[in-house]
Parts: structure tokens; C-alpha cells; sequence
């Protein structure tokens, strides 16, 4: 099944049609360690790519912290697809400001923003402290 499973990974290019099949491999008891991390790996893989497409950013050869901006910024992506809604002013700040730009806004505002909530939130729910965003 791991094989065949790898495969239609692969070859998905939708969140909604990669959440769908990620359920139907729950519902079937199907769900391996290695299946789930292909799964989140070909999730990182389509938010990358949904950041490059919507801002124009090369993501190619990034300084450490620039990844550190980008994984982030992919989760919190995969987190509002998931939730059927769009990060369109994420990624209109990342297009307009730069990586550099737009996290250090983030992080100087004296409250967090909207997106690190929404991650917070996420990560609390998978039971998960602390993750990418501290």
C-alpha cells in the first residue's frame, strides 16, 4: 500500500484533494508513520510553491534565516488552506516587503499578529509546543 500510496501523493496538487486523501487513509486505517510524513512533506512542497507563485520571490539559495521566514510562512499557509481560507495579506506583505521586510514588521508590533495566532493555535491543537514560530 506504501508504494501505491507515495505514488498518488506525488502526483497531488491540491491541499484540498491531499487533506481528502490523508482522510480517507485515516478512515481505512491506512495512515503509516512514513505515509503521514510523505503527506506533510508534499504539503511543504505545495505551500513553497503557492509562496513563490503569489509573491514572485525567488526561494532558491536563502540565507538561514530566510528559510527559517519561508517554513514558517509555508506552515502558516498550510494552516489557512486547510481552514478553506486564503493568506492573501501575507503574502502581499511577503510580495511587496521582501522576507527581511515583512518578519521583522511581524515581530516588532507590540502585539503578535493575527498569523502567529492562528499558528499558536495550531500548534496547540496538535498538542505541539513550541514548534517553528518561537
Amino acid at each position: 500500500m506504501n508504494e501505491r500510496a507515495f505514488r498518488v501523493i506525488d502526483n497531488i496538487n491540491d491541499f484540498e484533494k491531499l487533506a481528502q486523501f490523508e482522510i480517507n487513509l485515516r478512515r481505512q486505517d491506512k495512515l503509516s508513520g512514513e505515509v503521514a510524513a510523505a503527506i506533510k512533506a508534499r504539503s511543504a512542497y505545495l505551500e513553497r510553491s503557492l509562496i513563490t507563485c503569489r509573491t514572485g520571490l525567488d526561494l532558491a539559495n536563502l540565507t538561514p534565516a530566510e528559510e527559517r521566514i519561508v517554513g514558517t510562512m509555508s506552515e502558516y499557509v498550510g494552516v489557512m488552506k486547510r481552514q478553506g481560507k486564503d493568506a492573501t495579506r501575507t503574502l502581499l506583505q511577503l510580495r511587496n516587503r521582501g522576507l527581511i521586510d515583512s518578519a521583522e514588521r511581524a515581530v516588532t508590533k507590540s502585539k503578535p499578529t493575527q498569523g502567529f495566532q492562528t499558528l499558536k493555535d495550531e500548534l496547540n491543537r496538535a498538542g505541539i509546543s513550541g514548534g517553528r514560530i518561537t
